[in-house]
């Protein structure tokens, strides 16, 4: 009776923690490398591992004006960094954005925000385009980064900047793609 007691404490350890596990297992798919022009969304029945990111990069971009507000707190400019991106770098929830002081945060449409310290009721002294200088050369992220079915990896096309940008300017992430198996 002795012997047969660890075999019965690990046999119904095991079947709670079978009745209680959700989810399924990982197994692995693919590696994935993203950089200039990123735009990948976790497909479904799939997780992404976030492994490294590396970030360093300076360079300027021309972003145009997509309006101001008039209402509630006039001055502030809106500008488009293209192609929907909230931020140069985003890795799900997370958002790395220029250290460029001028700028603000973003509106709920996505757009930077540019306060030109001016109240106004109307966008006439909001310039039509601003050169935007992206400047990432460092952060203090945690790894890895699990990303859940539906969430995104986008990187800003750095390579359309105005500026000339050095062999070691980039933004590098690496990743593992791993299928859901039941």
């Amino acid at each position: 009776m002795i012997m047969k007691l660890p075999v019965i404490i690990f046999s119904l350890l095991f079947s709670f923690s079978e009745a209680f596990c959700q989810g399924g297992n990982l197994q692995f798919n693919r590696v994935l490398n993203f950089t200039s022009g990123a735009n990948y969304t976790v497909p479904q029945g799939k997780v992404l591992k976030i492994e490294s990111l590396n970030t360093h990069i300076v360079a300027t971009f021309r972003i145009w004006k997509v309006g101001c507000d008039t209402l509630s707190y006039p001055g502030l400019c809106y500008y488009s960094l293209g192609y929907s991106y909230e931020a140069p770098v985003q890795i799900g929830p997370l958002k790395l954005n220029s250290s460029q002081s001028a700028f603000g945060n973003v509106n709920s449409n996505g757009h930077l925000i540019y306060n030109i310290g001016i109240v106004t009721n109307n966008c006439i002294n909001c310039p039509n385009y601003i050169d935007y200088v992206l400047s990432i050369t460092g952060h203090n992220i945690t790894m890895p980064i699990w990303l859940s079915e539906g969430e995104l990896v986008k990187i800003i096309n750095y390579q359309s900047a105005l500026s000339a940008l050095s062999a070691y300017s980039g933004i590098h992430i690496s990743a593992i793609e791993f299928n859901i198996v039941p």
